[in-house]
C-alpha cells in the first residue's frame, strides 16, 4: 500500500519505506517457515538466502 501510495504522489521516501516493509515482511515469514519445522536445521540455508 505504501509503495502505491508512494507512486501516487511521487514521493521517493513512501515508495522506499514500502519497499524496506515488503523485505522485512519477507524476512519474518522466512524465520516462521524455518521454525516452523520439526527439525529447524534443515531449513536454515535455504533461509538464510531468502533473507541475505
Amino acid at each position: 500500500m505504501a509503495i502505491w501510495a508512494g507512486r501516487a504522489a511521487s514521493s521517493a521516501a513512501l515508495v522506499g519505506f514500502g519497499l524496506d516493509s515488503v523485505v522485512e515482511v519477507l524476512s519474518a515469514a522466512a524465520i516462521a517457515w524455518q521454525f516452523a519445522a520439526p527439525d529447524s536445521e534443515t531449513r536454515e540455508r535455504v533461509a538464510l538466502r531468502v533473507i541475505a
